[in-house]
């Protein structure tokens, strides 16, 4: 199946069906916890047999994206324009789609 994008932005592609979601509070980030939580999520998925999982991030999350990558994620395809979201100067936002593969 060719990977697309739908009009909601949502990703398709069955070499990734797992979805992720994280957000961790400001206080949170650098402790450890992310990367905890991750190698929970990822040994879950192998368990299940998903063969991968998928998540969008902004381009310019470069912390975000740093992490995902040391995680095994990889990016995927050209990031994409987000319609009507602007960063705190004014700036145009990008997603990036990350998948990583079991």
């Amino acid at each position: 199946m060719k990977d697309k994008h739908v009009a909601t932005g949502e990703f398709i592609d069955e070499r990734w069906p797992s979805h992720l979601h994280i957000n961790l509070l400001p206080d949170a980030r650098g402790t450890g916890l992310g990367a905890a939580l991750m190698e929970s999520w990822l040994e879950q998925l192998k368990l299940s047999g998903s063969r991968g999982c998928h998540f969008g991030t902004l381009v310019e999350n470069t912390r975000a994206v740093s992490f995902f990558e040391k995680m095994g994620f990889k990016q995927h395809s050209e990031p994409s324009l987000l319609p009507g979201m602007r960063g705190p100067g004014g700036e145009r936002l990008h997603q990036q789609i990350m998948v990583w593969s079991a």
